[in-house]
């Protein structure tokens, strides 16, 4: 139970760390090579194909040896065909070992188990036994699309981002008739061959470095070296092509129209589109299927949805977009990246996303009803400044707006009593609003206690202590957050002839200490993906008796391109007053945009390091006990 509790407060710690930035993924860059990852395209004028994948990779240390262990390859039996052609190991000395028959096996993936109903995929895993580092394991597979996909065919690769790489290649054979578009970023070569009856693309990349993951990086998609081919023509055609799938999945029935009526009852407008939106995301669950998985494009009926009571992401814009319809608001479901990718791929194809959401265009507003902590119309940060495509007859890409640094904001105003027994005694209130206030909610449906969750945030400060947390329905999404908090430090500080002591943090769900996570410490290489937020702290201590402020740190003031921060310390005879407040600009910053973020982080780190000296008064006596 203990350790359960601990692994539930690390993931809140997590997921406070994530409102700006993702953690940081340190990766050994050195546990296995890939030796070679060839793949061969036979295009048909279909738009099926048949690709040979040739796997080789060998694990350098024992890390390498249990990442290497196993290889999987996925497939849907109603339009796919998966045969391993070849699979075997070769030993350091030289050694050849053919794999044994009972090393390959096919099941059911573990989501076609979960979500039935909304795949029936299949895995065919491959073992590899006896492997030790030096050890070269190899594959070769044929894959046969036998049914075309919706969207066309689409090829992408991308190398991975942990590993060595000797050679990674892919070669297409692209008959005269097909459309396709190709393209590359970074360090992949390209040449084409045309022959009478076909075009033969050939793209490679050799000799990539391993690398290591770093703090609040984008998808690795972002920046990679990459190859990528799709036969769609325009990012407007996959539009039309999911408004071509779903359209008729949104009927208004009699069921849904009844529905509707029930649930918006005399209101119309935004504050009918408000409480569809919430109605919808606390009534169904969530079943997790990527929207990119070969398949699973096609949203369920409303009717079905509702009968189920359960949904993916296109279920849920499906259904909503069928509440809408039924009250006379318009709106298209929209693709979308919910992730860390935030550029564009070099050409047209669904790759690019893994999310639906909807759009409401009388309103110009993008809501994101399988988010179920987020308010109508509040997107999380993964969602911002991103490329969608709207689906809808004529189809449309354009772009989610970046969201502004007020939109996101969280104020703690904290009183604090430094009590003439050495113990700091503090209460206080937290408001939030935007995506802020969103993962505020996340976290309190989650704490399995309140006073755990007060302890944890109180445990990475530096005074410590032990508290209570108190706060409104994190279920109301028609209300931002108000959390009120209380706690105490025993033996914070000896109450000497001077005290000399920084501003306590108490419960804080962005105390310094965990800000500095956020530092990178050396050369930036890679963009980071940040949240623009307004971040304000207010503190009033009141002092001891007998004790006046004797020195205060200085004023702060610091601007640049990444945001701002600034800080005011004054003070009477009993009490000190302190403010402190950060602004972050920008949602994306490039490698060499990021120092200045880092100077935010430093200027708040020192300042919250800055001492504050209390003096005792003339010809009153300091107890040291």
């Amino acid at each position: 139970m203990l350790n359960n509790l601990k692994i539930r407060y690390m993931a809140i710690f997590i997921t406070l760390m994530t409102l700006f930035i993702s953690p940081t993924i340190y990766a050994e860059t050195t546990n296995y090579r890939t030796d070679l990852l060839q793949e061969t395209w036979q295009l048909h004028p279909d738009k099926t194909y048949d690709v040979e994948i040739v796997n080789k990779k060998t694990a350098l240390t024992p890390l390498g040896v249990d990442m290497l262990a196993n290889e999987q390859m996925g497939f849907f039996p109603d339009k796919e065909r998966v045969q391993l052609i070849e699979s075997y190991i070769i030993q350091p000395d030289g050694k050849r070992i053919q794999l044994p028959a009972n090393s390959v096996y096919t099941r059911p993936s573990p989501l076609s188990i979960t979500a039935s109903g909304f795949t029936n995929s299949m895995i065919t895993t491959v073992i590899f036994p006896k492997l030790q580092p030096g050890s070269q394991r190899v594959t070769h597979w044929k894959l046969t699309r036998f049914k075309p996909d919706p969207f066309g065919i689409m090829i992408m690769q991308v190398p991975a981002f942990e590993a060595a790489i000797t050679r990674q290649e892919v070669i297409i054979h692209k008959p005269s008739t097909l459309n396709l578009q190709w393209g590359k970023r970074g360090n992949y070569q390209i040449t084409t061959t045309q022959t009478p009856h076909e075009t033969i693309i050939h793209a490679w990349l050799v000799n990539k470095l391993a690398e290591s993951e770093e703090v609040g990086m984008t998808d690795e998609v972002d920046f990679q070296s990459l190859f990528v081919a799709s036969t769609n023509k325009s990012w407007d055609e996959l539009g039309r092509i999911y408004y071509q799938l779903a359209n008729n999945k949104s009927s208004v029935t009699p069921e849904i129209q009844a529905l509707a009526k029930k649930i918006a009852g005399n209101q119309t407008g935004l504050a009918a589109a408000k409480a569809l939106y919430n109605w919808t995301t606390a009534h169904i669950h969530y079943v997790q299927l990527s929207f990119n998985e070969a398949g699973a494009y096609t949203p369920h009926s409303a009717t079905e949805i509702l009968n189920n009571g359960y949904g993916d992401c296109k279920d849920y814009a499906t259904l909503l977009q069928a509440l809408l319809k039924a009250v006379d608001i318009k709106s298209y479901t929209v693709l979308v990246n919910w992730g860390d990718l935030a550029t564009q791929l070099p050409v047209p194809t669904p790759a690019q996303f893994n999310h639906a959401i909807l759009y409401l265009p009388e309103y110009n507003l993008f809501a994101n009803p399988t988010d179920q902590t987020a308010s109508f119309g509040v997107l999380d940060k993964s969602l911002l400044n991103k490329l969608v495509v709207i689906g809808s007859k004529k189809g449309e890409a354009v772009n989610i707006p970046m969201g502004k640094p007020e939109d996101n904001q969280y104020n703690l105003d904290s009183q604090i009593t430094l009590q003439d027994n050495g113990e700091i005694v503090g209460q206080g209130v937290i408001k939030t609003t935007g995506i802020i206030n969103n993962k505020m909610r996340g976290i309190m449906n989650n704490a399995v206690s309140m006073q755990k969750l007060a302890d944890s945030l109180l445990a990475d400060t530096p005074e410590g202590g032990t508290g209570m947390i108190s706060s409104s329905n994190p279920h109301d999404l028609n209300h931002d957050m108000m959390t009120q908090i209380q706690w105490k430090t025993p033996f914070a500080f000896n109450l000497n002839q001077s005290i000399y002591l920084t501003v306590p943090c108490g419960i804080d769900y962005f105390s310094p200490s965990q800000l500095r996570h956020f530092v990178t410490y050396t050369k930036r290489l890679y963009p980071a993906m940040l949240m623009p937020a307004v971040l304000t702290w207010h503190y009033t201590i009141h002092l001891p008796t007998h004790y006046q402020s004797s020195t205060m740190p200085l004023n702060v003031v610091l601007t640049n391109p990444a945001g701002s921060y600034q800080s005011t310390y004054t003070h009477d005879k009993n009490t000190i007053r302190v403010a402190r407040q950060l602004i972050i600009a920008k949602n994306y910053l490039q490698p060499a945009e990021y120092e200045y973020f880092n100077q935010l982080m430093f200027k708040l780190v020192s300042d919250a390091r800055s001492t504050i000296v209390l003096k005792k008064d003339e010809g009153t006596q300091a107890n040291t006990a």
